[in-house]
């Protein structure tokens, strides 16, 4: 009767351990992390065009499989102009990386839309 108490606690404590979802950073210069700067570029690009040749010192980039959260600090590609630290959540489809939410950076964001909420509404686990 204990043996088959201990292999079903077992059963179902593998199943929650391997429920959650694996986060980690994708490495600079890889692929992966590319095309989420590209997605970020594009979403940026819908306010300024501009922001097309923008790069990004990236302080935070944690992703798992549906979803990730990113912390950047773009600039141009000379590095003389700089534009104010932005975050987003990512969402992961067929197609690849998207910006889900730009966090709201203004005094007046509507609740639940500044960086704060976002990144404890994703939960990013990376170190």
């Amino acid at each position: 009767m204990k043996l088959r108490s201990c292999a079903a606690f077992l059963f179902v404590f593998a199943g929650v351990c391997s429920a959650a979802a694996p986060w980690y950073a994708p490495p600079k210069g890889g692929a992966e992390r590319a095309q989420i700067m590209d997605a970020l570029r594009a979403k940026l690009s819908t306010f300024d065009p501009a922001s097309r040749d923008l790069i990004f010192v990236v302080k935070a980039l944690c992703v798992s499989p549906a979803v990730g959260w990113l912390s950047v600090e773009p600039q141009s590609r000379d590095g003389k102009n700089r534009v104010e630290a932005l975050q987003a959540t990512l969402t992961r489809g067929k197609a690849g990386w998207d910006v889900a939410t730009l966090a709201c950076a203004e005094a007046d964001c509507a609740k639940g839309t500044d960086a704060k909420a976002l990144r404890a509404r994703i939960n990013p686990q990376c170190e």
